[in-house]
């Protein structure tokens, strides 16, 4: 379920509202049938493309990980490569594999820890050509969002109290 925020008097009040309330019922029904592929099906043809030794790793992740999937979610992979000219490559080449999906590739060589970490903690893995960079990355990407989590939710925290006053974007006084 997601969340809608309302305004209210001043104040967003977030309300949690049914994806069968997002669309009229005939139209829900159409969305969630049409267009459907066999995971199995999927992770084939992921793996025919991202089975290269210039791909230390590959994951995964997101609705379709998840099984939360519907015909209208895009897939998610995450990759691990040094070099730009192969990632941009290698984003061409999964749009090709993939003509009836649409293809978000993240190359977590270039992503900050706390997304490193969400994408490994919740991800499955489709290819690992490097063992030891994977576990490597793995565990520096768990130690620093480790590290950070507390001061991370604390903000959360804040942000969320500031929204519930109203006093959200105001300067502190």
């Amino acid at each position: 379920m997601g969340a809608a925020p309302l305004r209210r008097s001043g104040t967003i009040r977030r309300e949690r509202v049914p994806p069968e309330d997002l669309f009229p019922r005939d139209v829900s029904s159409y969305i969630w049938t049409v267009g459907t592929m066999d995971k199995q099906a999927l992770l084939d043809r992921l793996q025919t493309v991202l089975r290269q030794p210039s791909i230390s790793f590959s994951v995964l992740h997101g609705s379709v990980a998840a099984g939360r999937d519907t015909p209208v979610s895009d897939v998610d992979v995450a990759v691990y490569v040094e070099e730009r000219d192969r990632f941009l490559r290698l984003v061409v080449a999964l749009d090709e594999a993939l003509p009836e999906r649409r293809v978000d590739v993240m190359n977590l060589a270039h992503q900050p820890a706390w997304v490193v970490y969400r994408v490994l903690a919740s991800g499955e893995i489709i290819h690992v050509a490097d063992e030891a960079l994977y576990h490597e990355v793995k565990f520096r990407a768990m130690r620093e969002y480790l590290d950070f989590k507390p001061v991370h939710d604390r903000i959360l925290r804040d942000m969320e109290r500031r929204l519930d006053d109203g006093r959200y974007g105001r300067v502190l006084e």
